[in-house]
């Protein structure tokens, strides 16, 4: 029988062994086809009762007595939610606060219980409340975020497979995690293989399984899953903002402590006592306080009848139910210009299909006004049973503008010279470090006015290595023998490194004060120099800075004319030995300024050698006297002071 003929769908009701339970949920519109159960489950009818039984019959009558069997729901149905859904044995799952909350907890303990190492893991599919809350924990603990790309980029309906992952694990990777279910594609994860390769790595697992629990077979424990969270309103049917769940192996618990130390985990919880001990013996030590009594009920009569029916049964009915569907597009869709978005092979996929359109968003408008269909729509590439394909959608590709960036490189020569596009990919590669580091210096300024002391150590820091980096691509260019460089060198005609306006910015910012240095500079560049000459420069900040954390920098630095080139002062010098004594922090700052100011010199010496290299004595393309010139810029520090003081320290 044909899927289309309308016989094949009613002979797989009739067959059904779960076809009973339709009855047992609130169905107002019988006409309705409701396909939007991965957003939001429809409401069983036993809730109704739990609810008003829990209210009339305990709140009601009981009142405050009653915590003495409510106090543990939150394991007690967690135990229910976990043998019914999980496959978890008991005592490893809480139903408790909402899967963000949950989702920060464990991430954050896992990071906390691999101090040694900075890196977590996640995708750029996965759902946006766990991608944003990473972002938070990244800029909040100095660490390092690899998003593996799969919108589309390199997984297939953006299922990470281990051949995927393992490229991006290392010994510095604290935390991986990613969806059981892909919440847009349907593309389900290979739990087992995926957990095993990243404890392999020694690193934590966390799955988030909201698109997939009360769906298909987890078998958390046969697959040694460490962590996982997930919500209950989806497949679960525990309604609309019911509580999410958390579930920690018995392997782990003891070696996780949560963030958030609330009076439910405390060991002795109802001592009262001043000090937080955890309870280390329950999952009650993952708990952050009391839960939510009538939105549990809702939890635990869903995940009661999914028990009685079995996940098994559920899975089987998913997978035939999307083979449905995904025939259904082969046979109406696809003609009509439709993209199927999830694996055909059933164990690839969850309990809902992805499919892509350009109108997607008018179609499921229409669905719903004009034939009573409630799918799923969401907005970016890809929606669940609907989506939309935006030309314009951002990609790694325009935002950074890759297309622009790569028609900037434009050979002279004829031929041209195969050695001419490395010189030019160098030197613009040096302007977008004078852009950065510009950007940078900025902000260390602010911070070093505001005593913000590790922000401008930071900052600072990096300074250093993107310095560090511009001296390392002087090795590049020494690749380039002399006669390779006079191949082209004709070319340049007077143009020159010495017209770099974003250098004479850097050297204002560091200190310079020669009008004259700018002069052969567009009007509009030179005022924008002239007017850096009359501000602050870095060394101005670190002696703002000093003077605020109690150094004494006599006022007339501190007030002189910023147009003057700063000369070393003996004063100054004292404030900076009494320093190094006295002020750990302070001076930890002016040893990072040595760091640059170094960097700043070394670079200058290799650049000068690799001129000296190339052209000789000839002089320079800008009309400058080439190596004679570049020489006479060695050996001139920007922080002075810092270096006259080393002899008395």
């Amino acid at each position: 029988m044909e899927v289309t003929n309308r016989e094949y769908a009613l002979a797989l009701d009739a067959a059904d062994p779960l076809a009973k339970y339709r009855s047992q949920f609130v169905i107002n519109d019988p006409d309705q086809c409701y396909l939007d159960g991965n957003s939001l489950g429809r409401l069983p009818k036993a809730t109704i009762q739990a609810v008003n039984d829990f209210m009339v019959n305990e709140w009601g009558d009981e009142v405050v007595a009653g915590w003495a069997h409510w106090v543990d729901e939150a394991q007690t149905v967690g135990n229910i939610l976990g043998r019914a859904a999980l496959g978890a044995a008991e005592g490893q799952v809480l139903v408790c606060d909402t899967t963000s909350i949950n989702f920060y907890q464990l991430a954050l303990a896992a990071i906390h219980a691999r101090p040694d190492r900075k890196t977590i893991i996640i995708d750029a599919a996965n759902f946006p409340t766990d991608r944003y809350i990473l972002q938070g924990l990244v800029r909040q603990f100095g660490l390092k975020l690899i998003t593996i790309d799969n919108e589309p980029g390199e997984a297939k309906h953006e299922r990470i497979t281990p051949e995927i992952l393992e490229q991006y694990l290392n010994d510095d990777v604290a935390l991986v995690t990613l969806e059981v279910i892909q919440y847009r594609s349907g593309a389900r994860s290979p739990i087992k293989e995926i957990t095993d390769l990243v404890r392999k790595h020694g690193a934590f697992m966390l799955w988030d399984a909201s698109h997939a629990v009360g769906a298909i077979e987890m078998d958390f424990d046969k697959n040694g899953v460490d962590l996982a969270v997930g919500c209950t309103y989806k497949y679960g049917n525990s309604g609309p903002g019911s509580p999410a769940w958390l579930y920690v192996s018995k392997r782990v618990q003891k070696e996780l402590q949560v963030p958030i130390q609330g009076w439910f985990a405390q060991a002795d919880q109802f001592e009262m006592g001043p000090i937080f001990e955890r309870e280390m013996e329950s999952m009650r030590g993952f708990q952050i306080a009391s839960p939510g009594l009538m939105a549990i009920r809702c939890v635990k009569t869903a995940f009661e009848m999914i028990e009685e029916a079995t996940i098994k049964a559920i899975g089987e009915k998913s997978a035939k139910g999307t083979e449905m569907m995904i025939a259904l597009y082969d046979a109406w869709l696809a003609p009509l210009g439709f993209e199927l978005n999830t694996s055909r092979v059933a164990s690839e996929r969850g309990g809902h299909i992805s499919l892509i359109h350009p109108d997607a968003k008018e179609i499921a408008a229409a669905m719903r006004t004009e034939i009573n269909v409630i799918p799923d729509y969401r907005v970016r590439r890809i929606t669940r049973n609907m989506s939309e394909d935006f030309e314009s959608a951002l990609t790694y590709t325009s935002y950074l503008a890759v297309d622009d960036l790569l028609k900037l490189q434009k050979p002279l020569s004829e031929g041209p010279e195969h050695d001419e596009l490395l010189f030019i990919i160098i030197h613009q590669t040096y302007e977008l470090w004078f852009k950065q580091l510009i950007h940078e210096f900025t902000e260390a300024q602010r911070a070093l006015e505001a005593n913000e002391t590790h922000r401008a150590l930071g900052v600072l820091g990096r300074i250093r290595t993107i310095m560090k980096t511009c001296v390392s691509q002087v090795d590049i260019l020494e690749t380039m023998t002399p006669l390779q460089f006079l191949s082209f060198r004709n070319y340049l005609a007077a143009s020159s490194g010495f017209q770099s306006a974003q250098f004479r910015k850097v050297e204002a910012i560091l200190g310079r004060r020669d009008e004259k240095f700018a002069s052969h500079l567009p009007p509009e560049t030179r005022e924008e120099i002239k007017d850096l000459l009359g501000k602050k420069s870095l060394w101005d900040s670190v002696l703002v800075y000093l003077s605020k954390r109690g150094a004494h920098i006599p006022n007339e630095i501190l007030n002189r004319n910023l147009r003057d080139h700063y000369a070393p002062n003996e004063a100054v010098q004292k404030a900076l030995i009494k320093v190094h004594r006295e002020d750990l922090e302070a001076a930890m700052v002016c040893e990072k300024l040595v760091d640059i100011d170094e960097g700043l010199q070394e670079w200058r010496y290799r650049h000068v050698k690799m001129v000296e290299r190339t052209i000789g004595s000839k002089s320079g393309t800008g009309g400058s006297s080439g190596v004679k010139y570049l020489a006479s810029t060695l050996f001139n520090p920007v922080f002075p002071d810092l270096w006259e003081i080393r002899a008395s320290l």
